[in-house]
């Protein structure tokens, strides 16, 4: 595994930490200058920030198929199974018939 993603996963998890620290000390809702209820921008950020680190492990993910054996191996014999079943049930035998 490459350190550098796995700082950046850190680092987001420290980041996303911190908001969630802040949004539960102020509130889901907060007023602005009309005081007017809106919602906390941290959730948008605390959002962002999933969403950044949901990618980065994605990313990680797809370099472990490329480079892990078992995994390739898994995924080749996933795939024999299903050309088995393929040739076997046919693919009208495949999708299922409503009653």
């Amino acid at each position: 595994m490459d350190f550098i993603p796995l700082a950046k996963i850190l680092r987001t998890e420290a980041d996303i930490r911190t908001a969630q620290v802040g949004l539960d000390a102020v509130g889901m809702i907060v007023e602005n200058n009309r005081c007017t209820q809106i919602p906390n921008s941290l959730i948008s950020l605390i959002d962002t920030l999933e969403r950044r680190q949901l990618i980065v492990l994605i990313s990680i993910s797809f370099n472990q198929i490329a480079y892990d054996s078992r995994t390739i191996n898994a995924i080749i014999k996933g795939d024999s199974q299903v050309k088995t079943a393929l040739d076997y049930f046919g693919i009208a035998g495949l999708i299922t018939q409503a009653h």
